[in-house]
């Protein structure tokens, strides 16, 4: 036989094979499906050896492609961009019929390819069984001459639409973006060949020799075959090390591996090329293992206490069952300390006082994640009515705005046009304050094993934090302060309170928009504020949701009752139920409340320094205290900034 197949899987096929210029719409102009070619038995001739995919029946697997299939940016898992609809095998090649998702990413690759500016289509794929054909020989199949290496049965596993193709001439080459490491070299100690060593080394003109039978071929096996083969790996590898190289540097690479350049030569060019252009073109950073094995150790701690993470890092689960104390000793270990499980925790934790120590920036990390975390979770109320602003520093700030433009008048014939003066309106003064808790891990934690100090606890104060500033917010509401303009929030004067208070009902709700639909702004002109939302203290709100979501309603007239259609439903009003409403009710009554639409009238404003919502977290280290101590603070300012979006009844007595 001319060649011989061997089948030990797995291994992979080298790097992506790409069909250049195989794509166009599938149906429509507007369609996001795509018909396209990903593979075909062109040789790719790069390498000494030609490499073959067999696209003859039964060669190739495509199960996966059509069960789960996906198609991928430059055969990057992370960058999805759409999804596999068939996998076929046509006149020797693959074919598919796939569809790009929807979100912006994929549909700037999908509008790149109706340009014509991405082209390349390639495979990833994985081969269990091969066929080396040997110079002047056919293949097994009668199909191939080699010399060549026929993949016999293959797995595609993806399809990527690929920016550069390696071999644009030829129409079959390489990705270029792909890692070495990723796409093992063949195990040529796994390839039987079937030639000797007159074959291998002869003048190609002469008349290749008669096969020799498969008895004999292992026992032919030459030096010279050998040294055949490590040439071969030898290339493979410097032509991958190559493309790695300048492709993180976007540099050419063809011309470094045409002359045949060495590494080091190649990495001395690179350097050559940075000082001549003042630093890296497209340097992509990568995390080093520290950086790993520190997100790891934060995320295990996370997961042991309960918390829920929608993204874990790689190793994370595996670390769970490392105590504290464990967790220290391998810190220790990586940064060189010997025999740490010798060793007092309160003598690492001395260790572990220098900006760089790893343990301490776990625990940080832990903090800061859990804290973030529990912040976010918190149900706060107050953000669905209020505003929100920042300022920069802690001084204390006061804007002002122009009066409303004065209204048109009639200018009679040979009159002269009225002057107008338009007013200027101080606004209310805010300013920020800081606030804030400290907590400590100590020896006896570590001892202990008790990481609720570092993951539950710090999620307990994010809650706290955000509880405090929702008490301040409907605290103002409760105990109705003197505001900007010396009076107090909620008067008559203010004309934003019904006093004696109701019941929650139809016409109280009713007589509330009134009011507010009614304010008007410092010149005396309406400002048509909105209604949008009423704040009760739990207890009421079911009672408020049945008054403004029914569809009809029924009214008494003359003692008979009709229904009628009510008024209020789908006036787009919501319902906010806040229990400090309950806590801060001192005079025995239901109070409730009627705000604006913070788009039309701003009522009561949170500013935050700088915007940032999310508290700072500081670790210090005391001399003589075996602990760590966090600070956590945040800045904010609650302000009043106008009553005329606010309405307050006070409410029947409970």
């Amino acid at each position: 036989m001319a060649g011989s197949i061997n089948p030990k899987p797995p291994y992979s096929l080298p790097p992506p094979r790409m069909i250049n210029g195989e794509i166009k719409r599938a149906d429509g102009e507007n369609s996001r499906r795509y018909s396209l070619s990903f593979s075909s038995e062109d040789p790719d001739v790069r390498y000494r050896i030609p490499e073959i995919l067999d696209h003859g029946p039964g060669a190739v697997d495509l199960s996966r492609l059509n069960e789960m299939g996906v198609v991928l940016f430059n055969h990057d898992s992370d960058r999805v961009v759409g999804k596999i609809i068939s996998a076929r095998i046509e006149n020797n090649r693959g074919m598919a019929d796939i569809e790009f998702d929807e979100d912006e990413f994929s549909q700037t690759i999908a509008s790149k390819v109706d340009s014509g500016t991405l082209k390349g289509v390639s495979v990833r794929a994985r081969a269990s069984s091969t066929e080396e054909v040997q110079p002047g020989t056919t293949s097994a199949d009668g199909r191939f001459t080699g010399p060549c290496t026929i993949y016999r049965k293959w797995n595609p596993l993806e399809i990527s639409i690929v920016a550069i193709p390696a071999d644009a001439t030829v129409g079959v080459g390489r990705s270029e973006n792909y890692k070495k490491e990723d796409y093992p070299i063949m195990d040529e100690e796994n390839i039987t060949t079937t030639e000797s060593t007159e074959q291998t080394r002869g003048d190609a003109a002469a008349p290749p020799a008669a096969p020799p039978v498969a008895e004999t071929t292992r026992s032919v096996q030459s030096t010279a075959q050998s040294t055949d083969d490590a040439i071969v790996r030898a290339e493979r590898q410097r032509t991958a090390d190559i493309r790695e190289i300048c492709r993180e540097f976007d540099i050419e690479p063809d011309k470094f591996i045409d002359e045949g350049a060495t590494i080091d030569a190649v990495r001395s060019a690179v350097l050559d090329h940075l000082r001549k252009n003042k630093g890296p073109a497209n340097v992509s950073v990568q995390r080093d293992e520290a950086d790993k094995f520190r997100a790891a150790a934060t995320d295990s701690l996370l997961l042991r206490s309960g918390l829920h993470l929608e993204k874990i890092a790689d190793g994370a689960q595996s670390m769970r069952q490392l105590s504290l104390r464990d967790l220290m000793n391998v810190c220790a270990r990586q940064e060189g300390i010997n025999n740490p499980e010798m060793m007092q925790p309160e003598d690492l934790m001395r260790q572990f006082f220098t900006p760089t120590a790893a343990f301490p920036a776990i625990l940080d990390d832990s903090v800061n994640k859990s804290y973030v975390e529990g912040y976010k979770t918190y149900p706060a109320t107050f953000e669905a009515w209020t505003t929100k602003g920042q300022l920069s520093d802690f001084k204390p700030s006061r804007a002002y705005t122009l009066g409303n433009a004065g209204e048109f008048l009639l200018v009679p014939e040979g009159s002269e046009v009225k002057h107008d003066k338009t007013a200027t309106h101080a606004r209310p003064e805010r300013q920020l304050k800081t606030w804030g808790r400290q907590f400590t891990l100590t020896r006896e934690a570590i001892y202990n094993d008790d990481i609720s100090l570092v993951t539950t606890i710090p999620a307990r104060y994010a809650a706290a934090a955000r509880r405090t500033v929702n008490r301040q917010v409907y605290s103002i509401m409760a105990l109705n302060p003197i505001v900007f303009d010396g009076t107090q929030l909620f008067s008559a004067a203010h004309k934003n309170l019904v006093t004696p208070g109701t019941a929650p009902s139809l016409a109280s709700l009713e007589e509330a928009m009134n009011k507010l639909a009614l304010m008007e702004n410092e010149d005396g002109e309406m400002i048509y504020s909105m209604p949008k939302f009423i704040l009760v203290p739990i207890g009421l709100g079911n009672l408020f949701r049945q008054i403004i979501g029914s569809v009809t309603i029924s009214v008494q007239t003359g003692g008979i009752i009709n229904s009628q259609s009510n008024p209020l439903y789908g006036r787009g009003l919501e319902v906010i139920e806040e229990p400090t409403l309950n806590v801060l009710n001192e005079n025995g009554a239901i109070e409730w409340y009627l705000t604006a639409d913070p788009s039309s009238v701003s009522t009561i404003q949170v500013d935050y320094l700088n915007g940032n919502e999310i508290p700072t977290i500081r670790r210090m280290e005391y001399p003589g205290q075996l602990g760590y101590i966090w600070d956590i603070i945040l800045d904010w300012g609650v302000t009043v900034m106008d009553f005329r979006g606010m309405i307050k009844n006070e409410g029947a007595r409970a």
